[in-house]
């Protein structure tokens, strides 16, 4: 909206440098398999969180409306969000699904995931919708809305 391409361009070539220069050690030193994704899961993370620790900045002295207070009360009820579907998934691994491996076939893994994406979806909705999280009331009145439309009334 403002025309300024080049802030948007040098965030991307910072998070784009901070990706590559921890991707490439993380990953030759993780071992082999499930560990390299963690360490590529890792440099892409940190990468994110050092764009916008310099980004936050910046933007706010550019602009000079961005409410500090309010955004970090935001992200502390997101992340309260996103360690309940941990909690939720890790629950669901332990005590529910058995040890799943790739030799068990498409059909598993497809149950699998579907179990898990419900599984963590539902734990961060309800508790991004306990939290007041904005967005979320903003969803549920999308799907509130399209329910109705699809459904007869009566």
């Amino acid at each position: 909206a403002n025309e300024d391409t080049r802030t948007p361009f040098l965030f991307s070539v910072l998070m784009n440098g901070v990706l590559v220069a921890l991707a490439i050690p993380l990953f030759a030193r993780a071992a082999p398999g499930p560990s390299q994704v963690s360490a590529l899961a890792i440099a892409y993370s940190t990468a994110c969180l050092v764009t916008f620790l310099v980004a936050w900045p910046t933007l706010r002295r550019s602009y000079g409306f961005l409410d500090s207070r309010a955004t970090l009360w935001a992200l502390v009820r997101i992340g309260v969000a996103v360690a309940a579907a941990i909690v939720a998934v890790t629950l669901l691994h332990r005590f529910v699904l058995p040890p799943f491996s790739l030799d068990d076939g498409k059909a598993a893994a497809l149950i699998s995931l579907v179990v898990i994406s419900a599984v963590v979806a539902a734990a961060y909705g309800i508790v991004a919708w306990l939290l007041r999280i904005p967005e979320m009331h903003e969803i549920t009145g999308w799907v509130t809305g399209a329910v109705r439309r699809v459904l007869p009334s009566r």
